[in-house]
């Protein structure tokens, strides 16, 4: 579960992709105005894309593994 402080993305604009190789997937996730929306395509003009196998996200999402680790592994 993700929070997202409404006061803080006030006015805030983040398109980020996410690339599953392992599975075939990709995923969009869009930030404005304090909503996010998930859509199943990567965003046309993403500020970032993280490519990542989906068993590993979903480790890290649960905080079974450490991100900043699983970058550094590759």
């Amino acid at each position: 579960v993700v929070n997202l402080d409404p006061a803080k993305a006030e006015g805030k604009s983040l398109a980020v992709g996410f690339r599953f190789p392992d599975t075939g997937e990709e995923w969009g996730m869009r930030l404005r105005n304090s909503i996010v929306e998930l859509e199943p395509r990567l965003p046309a003009a993403a500020d970032m894309t993280v490519t990542v196998d989906s068993l590993v996200w979903k480790e890290i999402l649960a905080r079974k593994r450490n991100a900043t680790a699983a970058f550094a592994r590759g």
